[in-house]
């Protein structure tokens, strides 16, 4: 039997035995969706999208309506899909090379957000799809901007998230990619996406902890990203809402569902 937590190591051994090098991260073939409108004329100050490309659209027209503003430096946090339960989260000293060419690790944020929950692991950020699925748009709609990407696992300690989310500099760029609801039909997966846009809007955000993947991926960073709006003022505004079902079939079992939202 292979347990859950060792998939991440087992992939980065094949992944460097075929020639992957850990020196930076290759991200190639990214996706393109023509005709994407922006959804407001105004500037964001960060965004809560989703890893799924299934609705590609709806992904290309929020970094649309994000690129208006000029971005020098992105805090990408994601889920830990390769599930290391010994780890709390993980980020990477490497640059990433893209279709568009170089983007660049910023050492220097890196270095003011780094705690004792924080560990380098070039290899598996790097494989980490919750990150990499995103650094093709960073360079298409913010080409100056450097990254710093993170893993952030549900084992994180809540003292950690917190220093994390006060370490975060107000004039940075923070990107969350998260999936909301999962594995549920197209009507149960509405109602539990109501009751998330509720106690995001109503400030709840210590309950997140609590909510399984049938309402969110990432806890975690959903709550860094509701804190370091509240912490800067920022009004969490909400875009746009979608599902899986919609671009594959309404009726199939199980569905993923997405919301895109803003910092304003």
């Amino acid at each position: 039997m292979i347990r859950l937590s060792a998939i991440g190591p087992m992939i980065a051994i094949i992944m460097s035995l075929i020639g992957y090098s850990p020196d930076d991260h290759i991200h190639i073939n990214t996706p393109i969706y023509e005709g994407a409108e922006v959804y407001e004329d105004t500037a964001l100050n960060g965004m809560i999208v989703p890893h799924h490309l299934v609705p590609l659209d709806k992904l290309e027209a929020m970094y649309l309506t994000a690129s208006s503003k000029e971005v020098k430096k992105i805090l990408l946090i994601s889920p830990d899909h390769l599930l290391n339960e010994h780890r709390e989260m993980i980020t990477s000293d490497k640059n990433w090379i893209v279709d568009g060419g170089l983007v660049r690790v910023d050492l220097e944020l890196l270095d003011q957000l780094k705690n004792d929950g924080i560990k380098i692991n070039n290899v598996e950020v790097g494989l980490e799809h919750g990150l990499n699925t995103h650094v093709p748009f960073i360079k298409k709609y913010f080409p100056n901007a450097s990254i710093v990407p993170m893993a952030i696992s549900k084992q994180t300690d809540f003292k950690h998230l917190n220093e994390l989310i006060v370490s975060i500099p107000e004039d940075v760029f923070v990107i969350a990619s998260i999936d909301f609801s999962h594995y549920l039909d197209l009507e149960t997966a509405n109602d539990k996406d109501e009751w998330t846009k509720n106690t995001i809007e109503n400030g709840h955000y210590e309950s997140f902890f609590k909510m399984s993947d049938e309402y969110f991926d990432s806890p975690g960073c959903l709550y860094v990203m509701c804190c370091f709006a509240r912490k800067n003022g920022y009004e969490l505004k909400f875009y746009d809402h979608s599902n899986s079902a919609y671009y594959m079939g309404e009726d199939i079992p199980e569905t993923t569902s997405y919301f895109f939202i803003g910092l304003k």
